[in-house]
């Protein structure tokens, strides 16, 4: 799976990646811990705003940041 990953980078986003296939831990680590974090704070907002809509909006805003 990881060889498929790098050369679909490799071969559509034409670079020779030699950073990512050292690194490729922390790339995963990084990957995970962002999603976490992101899943946090949005929990985070849903609990302080009562209205759906408002909160729906916000979450959405953020994540387009």
């Amino acid at each position: 799976m990881y060889e498929k990953i790098v050369s679909y980078f490799e071969s559509q986003l034409c670079i020779e990646n030699i950073y990512f296939r050292r690194n490729y831990i922390l790339w995963i680590v990084g990957i995970i811990i962002t999603f976490l974090l992101e899943l946090i704070v949005n929990n985070i907002i849903t609990n302080l705003i009562c209205n759906v809509w408002a909160r729906t909006g916000i979450i959405l805003f953020i994540d387009f940041l």
